[in-house]
């Protein structure tokens, strides 16, 4: 009896996140990226998010990924649907691709978003910051008379700070 008490009086709570809304979601969206040592652009991509239970009944963890590259944020869920992601959180990601390599780190700065009927909504805002390096391709130089085939090679690593600002919607795909 006590526990049947106790599931009536969090009901609102446990109603706010739906066994229904968790699972696959395939997303597209826009970020704009902006920083020292990182490429002024915008990008449009299709991702993935995967949302599952978080922390506390009104809660869910989303964990988001595009490639190889994963990132987990938990975020409070209202009744309406409304999801709101606390500032701080923090993913790790090694870059790993063919002209760029090194660790960055991504700080939640702002992030709000929707989860309902199968349909999720986000906006996030992260500070980035890291160090990384720049491969150079090798190439062929004549030294002294002779041909020296010179092989690829990274650069250093330089820092990097700046910024990436995202949205992305898209629908529940798989449970």
């Amino acid at each position: 009896m006590f526990i049947a008490g106790v599931l009536l009086l969090s009901a609102p709570a446990l109603g706010a996140v739906l066994p229904s809304e968790f699972g696959h979601y395939a997303l597209h969206g826009t970020a704009h990226v902006t920083g020292n040592g990182l490429a002024d652009r915008e990008v449009t991509a299709d991702l993935w998010a995967e949302v599952s239970p978080g922390r506390a009944p009104s809660e869910v963890r989303v964990e988001l990924g595009w490639r190889a590259y994963r990132c987990a944020v938990e975020a409070s869920l209202a009744p309406s649907g409304e999801l709101a992601f606390a500032e701080g959180q923090a993913c790790q990601l090694f870059v790993a691709e063919p002209e760029a390599r090194g660790p960055v780190e991504g700080r939640l700065r702002s992030g709000r978003g929707r989860l309902r009927d199968g349909l999720l909504e986000l906006e996030l805002a992260f500070e980035v910051s890291g160090t990384l390096q720049a491969r150079l391709p090798g190439r062929r130089i004549t030294f002294l008379g002779t041909e020296v085939e010179l092989p690829d090679t990274w650069m250093p690593g330089l820092p990097v700070h700046g910024s990436l600002t995202s949205s992305a919607r898209g629908s529940r795909n798989r449970p």
